[in-house]
């Protein structure tokens, strides 16, 4: 099996899938994972040669076996499973597109990467959630909140939406920095000092350059085709709105801010593809009134036929990643919204309707 090729690989299994070329080698994970032979198809293709892509090259891999989500958080959306592929009839009533039933194998890797001529001074670290048998060729580029990419609930977000086929990639914007939880907030502004806007942009641009040549490879003919949208929590929720009206090359394709901070409300007028705003009304540092500044912007902006606005009614600050009890609704909710979101602007998919491609 280890001699398995690509084309072996999408034969083998019943959903086309891309599966080579950033897939870590993961020693004994045919073990650790419980996979059957399809999986095992897709494993060993990935162990084989080193992973490199036109001038991006992926460094070192730390591969971990898949990240399981705390139980009550998201009982009610993530089933993961390690069961035979559907057959083609089951395939043919469902939409692979939105069901958590063909999420049966999510890869969840740490990497750290650079580009050649990227100016880069160092490596970037990274998390990415990969879906496999449902992967739908889109890609989402996700900005953490100050405490960075070894959060709990951030890698649990990232592993939730990868179940629905997306590629979700979550860059280090803090080069192993972030905030430390419960540290006294009397330091914050200090910390902030410490990492350079255009550091921080340059980053981002990294993630995306690195992302979209990922998708290129793996994800022609998939419906998502390569388009990738830019998502942020709290302070990557206001770097999300500074990226998107900075685009002028339509790298992005849709965004998501969830209660962003620290940007000027009057970019709205520049950001040219669909953006969804989600915040709560007892939010102290995202005011309500801001966010309706900036949605009266958007609307002034040549994206403003398809953005949109959530306020969720006495909720605080990052209540959508960082739920304080069991079934929180309204954060469920936010995430059914976004997911509809990128279903419609990353996938093609109207509001309601199903797929079967």
């Amino acid at each position: 099996m280890a001699s398995a090729t690509l084309a072996q690989c999408v034969t083998a299994c019943p959903l086309p899938v891309r599966a080579s070329g950033i897939l870590p080698r993961l020693a004994n994970s045919a073990k650790s994972l419980a996979l059957s032979g399809w999986h095992a198809c897709l494993v060993a293709h990935a162990q084989s040669g080193d992973v490199k892509r036109r001038n991006v090259q992926l460094r070192r891999v730390q591969a971990r076996d898949v990240p399981q989500p705390k139980p009550h958080r998201h009982s009610s959306a993530l089933r993961a499973s390690t069961s035979s592929p559907p057959s083609v009839e089951e395939q043919e009533q469902d939409d692979p597109y939105d069901s958590v039933d063909v999420c049966e194998l999510v890869l969840g890797n740490e990497v750290e990467m650079d580009i050649e001529g990227g100016g880069a001074q160092e490596p970037v670290e990274a998390y990415f959630a990969k879906a496999v048998k449902n992967n739908n060729g889109s890609g989402v580029l996700l900005l953490t909140d100050i405490l960075g990419i070894g959060n709990e609930d951030t890698r649990d977000y990232a592993f939730r939406l990868a179940c629905f086929g997306y590629n979700v990639f979550v860059p280090d914007l803090f080069r192993g920095k972030p905030w430390e939880e419960g540290r006294d907030m009397s330091g914050y502004d200090s910390w902030r000092e410490q990492h350079d806007p255009e550091r921080v942009a340059s980053d981002i641009a990294l993630a995306h350059q690195f992302l979209a040549a990922e998708l290129a490879e793996h994800g022609a003919g998939l419906r998502g085709e390569g388009r990738i949208a830019l998502v942020g929590f709290c302070f990557g929720g206001g770097r999300v709105v500074e990226q998107l009206a900075a685009d002028t090359e339509g790298k992005y394709s849709a965004g998501v801010s969830f209660y962003g901070t620290r940007y000027d409300a009057k970019l709205g007028e520049k950001v040219k593809v669909p953006l969804l705003l989600i915040a709560g009304d007892s939010d102290p540092l995202v005011p309500v009134d801001f966010v309706r500044d900036v949605e009266r912007s958007l609307k002034k902006g040549r994206g403003r036929a398809q953005s949109k606005v959530k306020i969720y009614e006495g909720r605080k600050h990052a209540f959508a990643h960082h739920p304080k009890f069991e079934d929180d609704a309204d954060a469920d909710d936010a995430f059914e919204v976004m997911k509809e979101w990128l279903r419609e602007h990353l996938l093609h998919i109207e509001p309601g309707a199903h797929s079967h491609s």
